[in-house]
């Protein structure tokens, strides 16, 4: 025992005299770092861990995949041009940090294939392209959307950062909401938000508006079905009532179509007791949704809009209520023993009373709505036939265009030859055709196979998840499914939306589209589900290397093209609104200036060639005024850039218009109507063109009387071909064509006059006088408000009359209606040295 205790008591001791000195070295180094000063850190402790990094490049891309929705879609090239610089400046920066971890990995799957391919046919889509430059601008967008589809690809590394990529489309979604709910309240958050009860939001167009938000209340419902916290999933039910209430109140019976079809997929691929959460969410989220969008209508279109804002905050109440309840229903299933029939009970009694107010009109549907309800099943409503007329007129150019299509842009330079009834629309309305008619067969094949290798995908990543283990009380096999169809689910609904609209041809859309096609793409790629032939390595670095700087070089250049031509507008305008011929022509000269190196940076930008042309001419009007000797350099200088900007846009009217105004300006006949001959091929229903024509040939035609010019009676009997010309196109006209847009094509009053014109310097007094007998009983009708028209009628008439020695009755058209400037031209008229 005596030896036990010494023992102790020695190890007693020798522990105390150690923590003593313990505490003494630790003292005394306090001191010193007190002392010391502190060094700079090492590059170990503040450089980013790799999360960080992964965690910030994510950031990047899904910001890239949401921004564009607030920029007007990017419809417009400025912000398109910025895009580009942004996507290729990350897209390159990204492929250099691989090089440099010598990871030279490219395609893996077919769907990286099939998009890849998407954005090739539209490169070779350049080679038959109608407007290079549109050919070229849409090539340059499929690059784009394939990059930034990759560049989702790599980030999306695994569910929980595919389901922050799903919140954050659903994010932009919200935001995309939020506008257009301000904006139909009254408040003026973005332009051109709202308009005359239609809300457009920041993507401007309504129905692209209304199907989108319907494609993210899909991706909501889906994030809903899948999710186990309580606060995310209020939040998932009220962001699916909230989108859902703007898609009730856009007015688009397209959307409703679509969200309906979309329910139905959504349903149909959720799997086991997750469909039944699915099918509640949606019914009764959906009927919320209709009730307050029909309220938030009848609001926002009456006297108090921003009483819009609190139905909007009712229907948020009642989303919170839907999920309560849902909690409540499980919650008695699960502990009362008659849980189940409280249940269904209380679920019929919510679905007759809501019924039962549905029908005696107590939720007050609005007329609006109503209207667009009983137009879905009119076969005949003009939104259905149009469409179908498209999907023929774009056919008819695919067969002049099968392999590699017209290219970007080339629907919109085309249609107008091939249509039937004159119609006016940017855009087929149908992506399918789309496609088919910008980047042809090859295109369309490229385009059904995003879809086909998307659908394999599926199908690939479910037998995946079916076979894997899960592991006890996770479930995490049926959240990965559900989201994962969910994606689908909502790519599915933009593509039905895009089949009978042109959503897709919205860039923020497509890249919406793309997004979630990476997504898909990304599910399948980390479970190792990589079926297709790789193409990686130093080729495909090159490729990528060359189209990201390719895209990037191009949006600088267009960007910085955008700049000078915007200065050279400018210029153009101050220039016209100056009192000093100097300042005039210095401005001139400038905004000149400005163009050439606008057209310089970016030569295939039609306009940039079109409005330099119409400075030229003015420069030509202005040196033919002061007699300056270099009047016919300005002529050459116009002629060229009008050719220059035809060769870009032959089929674009609002170019030809403005080809034809710089035509117009130089005063000379054969380039005028060579103008006018470009623009009547590019829309030969445009009865404005015919019009036009005779108006120019009678002014030449008169001018050649006056200067002596044998080529007067050309012009006449140019104008007198003129019905001929209209015959030969109403003969292509479809019977009954209701959905006629602007002037009917037939000869109208301006054609037959200018003809009853031309007759009488033919020497033919009595066809003019057939044609000017009608005329003049029309041109007294108290209605008419062009009395140059009808004094001039007045004049021929009486004038052809007293040529066939109708002396009376030329005297009684003459006093008939007392003009003493129809009575001067009357007398000019007959003083006139006809032609034989």
């Amino acid at each position: 025992m005596s030896s036990n205790k010494g023992d102790i008591h020695f190890l007693w001791n020798n522990h105390v005299i150690g923590v003593l000195i313990n505490i003494r070295e630790l003292e005394i180094l306090a001191k010193r770092k007190r002392t010391v000063k502190p060094g700079p850190p090492s590059p170990a402790a503040v450089a980013a861990t790799p999360a960080q990094k992964k965690g910030v490049l994510f950031a990047i891309v899904a910001l890239m995949a949401i921004y564009p929705l607030f920029f007007r879609a990017l419809f417009f090239d400025r912000a398109m041009f910025v895009n580009h610089i942004i996507v290729a400046a990350v897209f390159i920066l990204f492929w250099a940090s691989k090089w440099k971890n010598k990871d030279l990995s490219f395609i893996r799957t077919p769907l990286d294939w099939a998009v890849l391919a998407f954005a090739l046919a539209y490169a070779f889509s350049l080679i038959t392209a109608v407007h290079f430059g549109d050919a070229l601008y849409g090539c340059l967008k499929a690059f784009n959307y394939f990059m930034l589809y990759w560049l989702v690809g790599q980030v999306v590394t695994g569910h929980r950062s595919l389901e922050r990529m799903a919140q954050m489309l659903l994010l932009g979604g919200l935001g995309v909401a939020v506008i257009g709910v301000l904006a139909a309240s009254g408040f003026h958050v973005y332009p051109g938000a709202y308009n005359k009860g239609l809300i457009y939001s920041s993507l401007q167009y309504h129905n692209a508006t209304a199907a989108f938000l319907a494609a993210m209340s899909i991706l909501s419902l889906a994030l809903l079905t899948g999710e186990e916290k309580r606060g995310w999933q209020i939040t998932y039910s009220l962001a699916a009532c909230l989108l859902q209430v703007i898609v009730f109140a856009t007015l688009s019976k397209g959307a409703w179509l679509t969200l309906a079809l979309a329910c139905l997929v959504l349903v149909l691929g959720m799997p086991g007791r997750m469909r039944l959460k699915t099918v509640y969410f949606m019914l009764a989220l959906g009927a919320v949704a209709f009730v307050v969008g029909n309220r938030f209508l009848a609001a926002v279109t009456g006297p108090r809009p921003i009483m819009g804002i609190m139905w909007i905050l009712g229907g948020l109440v009642l989303a919170a209520a839907v999920y309560f309840l849902w909690e409540a229903a499980c919650y008695l299933i699960k502990s009362h023993p008659r849980g189940r029939v409280i249940v269904i009970a209380g679920g019929a009694f919510l679905i007759l009373g809501s019924a039962l107010l549905l029908f005696n009109g107590s939720l007050g549907i609005s007329r609006y709505v109503i209207r667009e309800l009983l137009e879905i099943g009119q076969s005949d409503h003009s939104s259905y036939v149009t469409r179908l007329d498209f999907v023929r007129w774009g056919i008819s150019i695919v067969k002049d265009y099968p392999l590699f299509g017209a290219g970007a842009g080339g629907w919109e330079g085309l249609y107008h030859r091939y249509q039937d009834y004159l119609f006016w629309t940017t855009q087929a309305h149908n992506h399918f055709i789309q496609v088919w008619v910008e980047a042809g067969t090859v295109g369309l094949i490229t385009y059904l196979g995003i879809w086909l290798a998307m659908f394999w995908s599926l199908w690939s990543i479910y037998r995946g998840l079916k076979q894997r283990p899960i592991e006890a009380g996770q479930n995490q096999g049926r959240q990965v499914w559900s989201l994962v169809w969910g994606c689908a689910a909502t790519v599915i609904t933009l593509g039905i939306h895009a089949s009978i609209d042109f959503d897709l041809s919205l860039p923020a859309l497509s890249i919406v589209w793309f997004t979630l096609m990476a997504m898909i793409n990304a599910a399948l790629s980390w479970q190792g589900k990589t079926d297709g032939r790789a193409f990686s390595g130093w080729p495909a670095a090159g490729l990528s290397a060359v189209m990201g700087i390719l895209v990037l070089t191009m949006g600088l250049a267009g960007l910085a093209s955008l700049q000078s031509a915007s200065q050279g507008r400018e210029l153009l305008e101050k220039a016209r609104e100056s009192k000093s011929d100097n300042i005039r022509w210095n401005m001139m000269e400038q905004s000149a200036r400005s163009y050439r190196q606008a057209a310089a940076i970016y030569p295939w930008e039609a306009e940039y060639h079109a409005e330099l042309s119409a400075v030229y001419a003015e420069q030509l009007a202005m040196a033919q005024a002061r007699g300056d000797q270099d009047a016919a350099q300005y002529y050459k200088n116009t002629v060229q850039s009008i050719l220059r900007a035809d060769n870009l846009s032959p089929g674009d009217m609002d170019i030809q218009n403005r080809l034809l105004d710089s035509a117009v300006r130089t005063s000379h006949l054969p380039l005028i109507m060579d103008r006018l001959d470009a623009a009547t091929i590019a829309n030969p229903l445009d009865m404005g063109k015919y019009e036009t024509r005779s108006t120019l040939l009678w002014m030449a035609a008169e001018q050649a009387l006056r200067n002596g010019d044998q080529r007067t009676a050309e012009y006449c009997r140019s104008i007198l071909q003129i019905p001929d010309m209209i015959g030969q196109q109403q003969a292509r006209i479809k019977a009954k064509a209701v959905n006629w847009q602007g002037q009917k094509l037939e000869v109208n009053a301006t054609i037959e006059l200018n003809m009853a014109r031309a007759h009488y310097l033919l020497g033919h007094y009595h066809d003019a006088s057939a044609i000017l007998a009608t005329l003049w009983q029309w041109e007294q009708n108290p209605e008419q408000q062009n009395p140059e028209a009808k004094r001039s009628t007045q004049a021929f008439y009486a004038a052809s009359l007293q040529r066939q020695g109708k002396t009376v009755e030329a005297q009684a058209v003459l006093n008939a209606q007392k003009d003493e400037r129809a009575v001067v031209l009357y007398n000019q008229l007959l003083g006139w040295q006809v032609p034989q």
